[in-house]
């Protein structure tokens, strides 16, 4: 052991740097050629299993496209031979019988063969009928009608009244549209007439085919090709629904097309057509009973090029439709296209691309397309845009597919390699471990040698000399812990939550500021939830641009409560300075803003306050880990500033001490004005606090003097004038809609004029029921987003009612379209309400004119004066007739003529709108006993339990009516006193203004009792007996959704509030 200190010292460290090379070798190779041996078998089997699978799947593919055409082959066959049999039959027939008056004897029976052989749902023959025939098909028909009797009673169906046919042939409903260049069959009706299985309601019969563009353009295709066709995807229930009588549950509806087969008036090659032969099919007859029970998963989508595109589930034998729309899951698997083309519309001799003219063609009674009718027939090809239809089967593996060819064998034989490679690494662990223990002789040599060295060096250098080797083999730091205490792991993995240091730094220099909303909630209570984030987003994100501009970190918002701290994460010895200077801004800002939204969120925007609280001092700051990790500050100085901002006063800054000798210290000591009380705050006692002025206080409020003066003229103040504002945006906002609304064509202009009776008053036109029109297509916009916020209080509460009424979209499986549920009548809940703009416009009109004119006392002290308005209303809603009379001359004065116009277009409309206007403004007087009892019976005549009769049974539009109109008028009621159903805040804000009304008429002498005497029990029997059950009654309507919960919630909440803290108001 001659050798020196620092010769042992190089030949541990030599040593261990060539058994650390020769282990990171080994276990290098090892694992990159385990890693490489495992997933090579694992994707060389993974592999195989892949080849078989796109085997078997274009095995599928090929046995949907073989029996799909087979099946579409032969409907087409079996219908092409009923089409024969038809033509057979009359030829043989010995009455002589003619197209179009011919009636099939047996066709109960053949019919229904090919029916049911063929998979069709129904089949119906159409005959072809000039015009010239019409009157006499009519007839002919009515007289025949007898097959259907017939064949009811041969599918076993004799207890079914079908009815009579209609004695006239008709139309579709909705308009009939023909592209240009499209010919049509202007002189030719095409009547449904024998139906097979015989129709269990006879009014389908005698409906014109022609007048659907559908079936018209294919069957000029069908006369022109002289062959049968595959329709495009088509909506077949008012077919359908007259052929079947379905369960209360209904039944699984697909997706159909129709097969058109001509009928021949005999079997020559110039034969004429006569006749049309109609099978439907739902398309899942095409998948079913394709495949094997074992294979499941196969998703087919059919795209007809017309715009249709639909989705089927193939599992074995099974079909179940997906929807509407490609739902194959994407990214799952296989794909396969196939061409359904042979089936579809202009095959042949027909292009698909350019145009073809066909001039000369024979048409069913031997003249010709010009001759019939003036032009040559030519169909424009664009994209398949025309109604030109080829279908294609798209097939798609689904997930359920691909797992069902996915096993565990590569996985299998990838851990077999995996096992040997680790039995492998097993056995250089062993040798690892013959090397570790020769390490260790090497370390216990080491460990003599730190001996000998401890005695000669100083302490802090052996610390240094340590430190370096440990830096510099790890191995050796391992080893020399383990053997200082071998029963203790070195790692601590398992013994905390997390494996690294926390994030986690002490700033001692920062400035937090705290900014909160005053007046948030009451006011949130008024308006919509997207309202509430609207002003919420546009103030929080302008905070944002101002912290990013100086250089300020946003921390969080709580609420309406925004959170910011300056001095961190970067230090900056300016942090008081430049949280002053981002705390104006946002104040600033915030009041601009605030005045600029009022147009568009309504009154008392302007009135909400910022109250700011700014506290200096030092935080610890670091990302809290856990779930939703965050950066987070922690210490007295945020609970401070937190404190600091709830002692503070509305549109103010207040600054703690701290902050303010700071802001002092930077040269802003005559921006400071010490606040005169000390504050006491929760758990600091009491400080001394400031508020921090704008930098030019004397031009506080200037910007609001220069708003008044703009519009001194007018006498409005510039809170007026945003209201006035507001009105009118919003208004026009609820006009445009009802002037774009397509109304009655051919209506006479309205004259301006209503009839009247000498003597009588408004009270007199309150109607039991207004009529609802026929329910209206939404426009683009939906209600809730047409009726935004209308004028004051009350508008604002019914626009809030009127948007939450619904009209979304729902889909009809049974036609396979998308439609509005304002189109179905007695299922619409709301009584047509949600489709009728002009009853819309209304209610925001009668909400703006209810208290015109109002001369604030009650009714019966008018009545008790012997006013003149009491003598001309006759003593009863004296107020409400003089404020719709007063309203309703305006509105009736030259200057309004253009409004009129558009708001009412025809007579009829203007005599509705009036109604409207009078029942919701009479609705408000809640006072007279007479009134309220008669608008309780309307209530249970309308929405009150009862028993159906044959007459109430006959008129329901008129139950829809009724419901309408009361619907509306308690609408306006609850409008009306909206503020009993809101946020405590705003319920004593208006109580306090009522009270201060009725008040002030007491002192004017104008009331009899002095209204503080009993108004806290009124109170509370106005709560318990008008605004509860009227909330009630809102949610038993079930026309508003969650705002009827809301306005009961908030209208209990009330009633306990002034129970408890009433009496203290009003004192």
């Amino acid at each position: 052991t001659g050798r020196s200190l620092q010769e042992q010292e190089e030949l541990v460290h030599e040593e261990t740097r060539v058994v650390r090379r020769t282990k990171r070798t080994v276990f290098l190779v090892i694992i990159v050629a385990g890693i490489l041996a495992t997933v090579g078998i694992f994707y060389l089997v993974r592999a195989g299993e892949q080849e078989t699978f796109t085997t078997e799947f274009e095995t599928v593919t090929s046995e949907i496209d073989d029996v799909s055409h087979f099946t579409a082959s032969q409907a087409f066959s079996i219908v092409r031979s009923l089409s024969k049999s038809v033509t057979a039959t009359i030829l043989e027939s010995s009455d002589n019988a003619t197209f179009p008056f011919v009636t099939l004897p047996h066709w109960h029976v053949t019919a229904e063969e090919t029916r049911i052989i063929s998979g069709a749902e129904i089949v119906a023959l159409a005959p072809l009928v000039h015009t010239s025939e019409k009157e006499a098909w009519e007839a002919y028909a009515t007289a025949h009608q007898g097959w259907i009797r017939k064949g009811l009673d041969a599918c076993g169906k004799p207890d079914v009244d079908p009815g009579s046919i209609p004695e006239q042939m008709y139309f579709f409903e909705g308009k009939h549209e023909h592209k240009e260049g499209q010919v049509h069959l202007a002189d030719y009706h095409l009547p449904i007439w024998q139906i097979a299985q015989a129709p269990v309601n006879a009014s389908v019969v005698n409906l014109d085919l022609t007048t659907r563009s559908s079936f018209e353009h294919t069957a000029i295709d069908v006369m022109q090709d002289r062959q049968g066709i595959l329709s495009d995807i088509c909506d077949f229930t008012y077919l359908t629904q007259y052929s079947f009588e379905v369960d209360a549950g209904g039944a699984e509806v697909h997706p159909q097309s129709y097969i058109l087969e001509p009928v021949f008036d005999s079997f020559e090659d110039d034969a004429r057509v006569v006749a049309f032969i109609i099978a439907i099919f739902p398309w899942n007859n095409y998948f079913r009973n394709i495949l094997p029970d074992s294979i499941r998963g196969v998703d087919v989508v059919v795209d007809d090029r017309c715009g249709d595109v639909h989705t089927y589930r193939i599992d074995g034998s099974e079909v179940e439709y997906r929807g509407i729309g490609d739902r194959h899951e994407i990214g799952a698997g296989l794909s396969n296209d196939i061409e359904f083309s042979e089936f579809a519309r202009f095959q042949g001799s027909h292009p698909t691309d350019g145009s073809v003219e066909y001039e000369g063609a024979d048409l069913s009674d031997g003249t010709t397309y010009e001759d019939a009718f003036g032009e040559s027939y030519t169909e424009k090809f664009i994209d398949n845009s025309n109604g030109h239809c080829t279908y294609v089967l798209s097939v798609h593996s689904s997930e359920t597919l691909v797992s069902s060819y996915h096993s565990s064998d590569p996985a299998l034989y990838a851990s077999v390699v995996a096992v040997l490679f680790c039995l492998i690494l097993a056995l250089v662990v062993a040798y690892d471990r013959v090397v570790v223990r020769r390490q260790r002789k090497l370390m216990d040599q080491a460990a003599k040698t730190k001996a000998i060295v401890s005695s000669l060096f100083p302490e802090n250098v052996q610390k240094r000399m340590l430190d370096e080797l440990d830096e510099d083999d790890d191995t050796e730091a391992y080893l020399s812990k383990k053997a200082a205490n071998p029963s203790r792991p070195v790692s601590m993995k398992g013994g905390a939550p997390f494996d690294t240091k926390p994030i986690a730094d002490f700033f001692p220099d920062t400035t937090i500021m705290f900014a909160d909303l005053v007046g948030f909630t009451a006011w949130s209570s008024t308006r919509e939830p997207a309202q509430v984030f609207s002003l919420l987003e546009t103030l929080f994100s302008k905070f944002d641009s101002i912290a990013r501009a100086k250089h300020v970190f946003k921390v969080e918002t709580v609420g309406d409560c925004y959170v910011a701290a300056s001095g961190l994460p970067e230090p900056n010895v300016h942090h008081a300075e430049a949280m002053a200077e981002f705390s104006r801004l946002c104040l600033t800002n915030f009041q601009k803003l605030v005045s600029k939204m009022e147009v568009d969120l309504g009154p008392d925007t302007a009135d909400l306050g910022l109250r700011i609280g700014v506290h200096s001092g030092s935080v610890t700051a670091g990302v809290l880990r856990g779930e939703k990790s965050r950066f987070q500050l922690f210490g007295d100085t945020v609970n401070t500033a937190s404190r600091i901002e709830t002692t503070g006063a509305k549109n103010r800054i207040h600054v703690s001490q701290e902050t303010a000798d700071l802001l002092a210290e930077a040269g802003y000591g005559n921006q400071l004005r010490m606040r005169e009380e000390k504050v006491q705050a929760k758990g600091k006692g009491e400080m001394q606090t400031y508020w921090l002025t704008p930098k030019n206080a004397g031009d506080r409020g200037a910007g609001a003097v220069s708003a008044v003066g703009s519009v001194a003229t007018k006498k409005l103040d510039s809170k007026q004038m945003r209201n006035v504002k507001w009105n009118h945006q919003n208004l026009l906002r609820l006009l445009k809609p009802l002037v774009s609304t397509e109304r009655e064509q051919g209506a006479a202009p309205p004259s301006w004029e209503l009839p009247t009776v000498a003597g009588e008053t408004v009270l007199s036109e309150v109607k039991d029921s207004i009529p609802m029109p026929a329910s209206i297509p939404a426009e683009e916009e939906e209600v809730s987003t047409e009726l935004k916020r209308i004028a004051s209080h009350v508008t604002m509460s019914v626009t809030k009612l009127l948007a939450r009424i619904s009209s979304t979209h729902t889909i009809d499986y049974k036609s396979m379209q998308y439609e509005d549920e304002a189109d179905s009548s007695e299922s619409n809940f709301a009584f047509g309400i949600s489709s009728d703009r002009l009853t819309q416009f209304a209610c925001a009109f009668a909400a703006l004119i209810h208290d015109v004119d109002h001369t604030g006392v009650p009714n019966t002290q008018l009545v008790r004066e012997d006013d003149e308005l009491a003598e001309k209303y006759k003593n009863i809603s004296v107020a409400e007739q003089n404020s719709v009379d007063i309203a309703w001359n305006l509105f009736m004065s030259p200057c309004f003529k253009e409004l009129r116009g558009a708001i009412c277009r025809t007579q009829d409309e203007f005599v509705r709108f009036r109604a409207l206007v009078v029942n919701m403004v009479m609705a408000t007087d809640v006072m007279d006993k007479e009134l309220a009892t008669l608008r309780k019976k309307r209530w249970d005549r309308a929405f009150g339990i009862k028993e159906e009769t044959a007459e109430s049974a006959a008129v329901p539009t008129e139950d829809t009516n009724r419901r309408a109109t009361i619907v509306i008028e308690h609408l306006i009621q609850a409008s009306d006193v909206a503020h009993t159903m809101q946020h405590w805040h705003v319920y004593t804000k208006w109580n306090g203004c009522l009270f201060k009304e009725m008040y002030t008429a007491y002192v004017d002498g104008r009331l009899d009792k002095d209204p503080s005497i009993d108004w806290y029990e009124g109170e509370l029997g106005f709560l318990d007996f008008y605004v509860i059950p009227l909330a009630k009654k809102l949610k038993e309507c079930q026309v508003f959704g969650v705002a009827s919960d809301e306005y009961l919630m908030y209208a209990e909440k009330n009633r306990t509030e002034w129970n408890l803290k009433g009496k203290e108001v009003v004192a």
